[in-house]
């Protein structure tokens, strides 16, 4: 009796450690996979598409809302950015965004980036990654998801990154770039994965953003399980063989909409 009475105990702890923190660290991979595809269920998000991943932050283990999350949250809630102003405060390039969904709620929400030292492309791109920033922030807002976003990240020290892993098994953990002089591991390659992805983390969105297109819009039989084995055939064969693949689909897909006088949303990652 005493032990029921501790497994039970240890149960509530898990569910409280959920309800308040979203600390996943104490459930086994497969119940990590059954709470996430619950997670994406009650948002109306598809689990094939990985729009959540996991992040370590001292001891919690914690979901995170990546790309592929942010733009169906964008499309199925109807958000659209009605003013956006940027300026340079300090050494930072502050970007202040206005949006609303689609039932008309309004919100407005901040990306800031550090611009210490940089100029040209770079400049650039740091100005651009404040743009995404605030938008995906208000993105996450007016849907009321509390969560992180990926762009946020790279600002906590030690944040460690893990992707889900639908099968219910472990995936690789890594840490933000400026944690890259961390010593490499010396383990046995027995004791790794029989297999290493070869699609990248910009091929998969690439790949899963106009997947998503072709399929909300119907063409040419594309469904979840074809953009399913696209993307698992990507991380066997590589980038280089299949983004190919999706850029003469997309450019075939582009050609059909305009014939039939339907619109596009570009995406925001190019092919």
């Amino acid at each position: 009796m005493e032990n029921k009475n501790l497994s039970v105990a240890g149960e509530r702890e898990i569910i409280t450690s959920l309800v308040i923190n979203g600390d996943l660290s104490k459930l086994t991979p497969v119940q990590q996979v059954q709470y996430y595809n619950m997670f994406c269920d009650s948002l109306g998000l598809n689990p094939l598409t990985k729009p959540f991943d996991l992040v370590n932050l001292q001891g919690k283990k914690v979901l995170y809302a990546n790309k592929n999350c942010a733009e169906q949250l964008r499309r199925n809630n109807g958000v659209s950015f009605l003013e956006m102003h940027q300026e340079i405060i300090s050494e930072l390039c502050v970007t202040t965004v206005k949006g609303q969904d689609k039932t008309g709620r309004l919100d407005v929400e901040t990306g800031a980036v550090s611009i210490k030292g940089l100029s040209g492309n770079d400049l650039a791109n740091a100005m651009m990654k404040s743009a995404t920033k605030a938008k995906r922030r208000l993105t996450l807002s007016l849907c009321s998801i509390g969560v992180l976003d990926e762009t946020e990240l790279e600002t906590i020290p030690n944040a460690e990154r893990q992707e889900i892993n639908i099968t219910g098994t472990v995936t690789e953990t890594f840490k933000e770039e400026k944690q890259a002089s961390a010593p490499v591991s010396t383990a046995p390659a027995a004791t790794k994965p029989a297999s290493q992805s070869k699609l990248s983390p910009e091929g998969r969105a690439q790949i899963i953003e106009v997947g998503m297109e072709m399929i909300e819009n119907k063409y040419n039989g594309w469904t979840e399980r074809r953009l399913e084995l696209k993307v698992q055939k990507a991380e066997i064969q590589g980038d280089a063989v299949v983004l190919p693949e999706m850029e003469k689909e997309y450019v075939a897909f582009l050609a059909f909409m305009k014939a039939n006088g339907k619109k596009t949303v570009e995406p925001e990652v190019g092919m």
